[in-house]
């Protein structure tokens, strides 16, 4: 979730402290307005520049002073149903600066709540501004007619007077399941005749447009349909595919170093031709497939690797960078169902031991593509792992 907390400057404190306020702790009893309800005049924000301008408003993860009296009173502050933190370090009798809870709201009332000492609770009118839908990923981008697929994002919130809607290309509508679905996660049935390109999700609150594309298609490189250069003893298959034809790595006793049955090496390099993605700056582009793990995958990685138009197509260190794909490096992964992998190909920059090469990859003339299972990045010792998993729809889109 993205924050937009601001940081107070010290310039901002002095403002805010002005006209000879002084420190008052919450719990000085001997105070003259002790048990007095706090009343809150205005609202403003913390930026220098803006200090004479009062809001009514302010959005997720912004911070705002309160000016009033009896402040110093308050012992518990909540925008609609999300309680606020609060520091003492930040109030006074005259003023607390707080800041809004980026958590989206289960009930929007459009006013803070303030409890006081004393136990009463004083409503107060202010809105804390839900942004318009954020769409981070999908758990798959390539999704069948009529099943479900699943959004991440922020954002996705309902209201009494809008529901949140999303459309896949065309403006085709989606329906939603809300059993599933919350304020970060949208589940939605793909329609039927759904086309490649950017989803759409609209709230109340905004609309906002994919920059991933649903079924992307761009710059792909390996569909698997399409026959194809290659070599290695994966296999195709289409059972309990995608949409149809897969590659499947499978091997019982995957070793350190080279593996015939989880090797594809694909390449265009025939009669001269060439893959040559549109792409503007390769830093904006990453390497997208689709995978199925059928297993539990704990050791070895999937090594990676672009080479140009003529290039040799081993994996020592001396050719171009790679990277060592390891789900399994922060926990046990698999096994899973079909998701999309994302991996920035400003990410591939190693050597085949796993060292740091200290440069990147040029995509702007692949001739192909190396995939090998092999045992984890720089392992020196021999690793067994039984390997099975499934690959489809290769390609480099944009990230941004």
């Amino acid at each position: 979730m993205n924050r937009y907390i601001s940081k107070l400057s010290y310039s901002a404190l002095l403002l805010m402290f002005a006209g000879s306020m002084t420190f008052v702790s919450c719990d000085d009893d001997d105070d003259d307005n002790d048990g007095a309800d706090p009343v809150v005049t205005y609202f403003r924000t913390t930026h220098a520049e803006q200090a004479d301008s009062m809001i009514t408003a302010a959005s997720l993860g912004q911070m705002i002073a309160i000016i009033g009296e009896n402040l110093n009173n308050v012992k518990e502050i909540s925008f609609n149903d999300q309680k606020a933190k609060l520091s003492t370090a930040y109030i006074t009798e005259n003023s607390i600066i707080v800041t809004v809870p980026n958590a989206v709201p289960g009930e929007i009332t459009n006013k803070m709540y303030i409890t006081a000492k004393n136990g009463n609770v004083i409503p107060v009118d202010f809105t804390a501004s839900i942004p318009a839908p954020v769409i981070s990923s999908m758990d798959c981008e390539y999704v069948a007619d009529g099943e479900t697929a699943y959004i991440n994002g922020n954002y996705f919130v309902k209201t009494s007077e809008a529901d949140v809607e999303v459309f896949f290309p065309g403006n085709v509508k989606a329906e939603i399941d809300e059993k599933k679905s919350t304020a970060s996660r949208l589940a939605v049935k793909v329609p039927e005749g759904a086309v490649s390109g950017a989803l759409t999700v609209k709230t109340n609150f905004g609309t906002s447009v994919s920059s991933l594309y649903f079924r992307d298609d761009r710059n792909m490189m390996l569909d698997f349909e399409t026959p194809f250069n290659g070599w290695g003893k994966h296999t195709t298959n289409t059972e309990e595919s995608l949409f149809n034809t897969y590659v499947h790595f499978y091997d019982p006793t995957t070793l350190k170093g080279w593996n015939e049955h989880a090797t594809l090496l694909y390449s265009v390099a025939t009669e001269g031709t060439t893959y040559t993605p549109e792409i503007d700056d390769t830093k904006n582009y990453a390497l997208k497939f689709e995978c199925r793990v059928n297993n539990q995958w704990s050791l070895v990685s999937l090594y990676i690797r672009f080479f140009e138009s003529g290039e040799a197509a081993g994996n020592n260190a001396e050719y171009s960078p790679a990277y060592c794909w390891e789900p399994w490096a922060t926990g046990t992964y698999g096994p899973t169902e079909w998701r999309t992998i994302t991996i920035p190909i400003s990410e591939f920059h190693y050597t085949s031991t796993g060292t740091d090469a200290k440069k990147t990859h040029d995509v702007h003339n692949i001739g192909g593509i190396f995939m090998f299972v092999r045992g984890g990045t720089g392992t020196d010792t021999e690793t067994e792992q039984e390997v099975d998993m499934d690959i489809d729809n290769i390609r480099i889109v944009p990230i941004d």
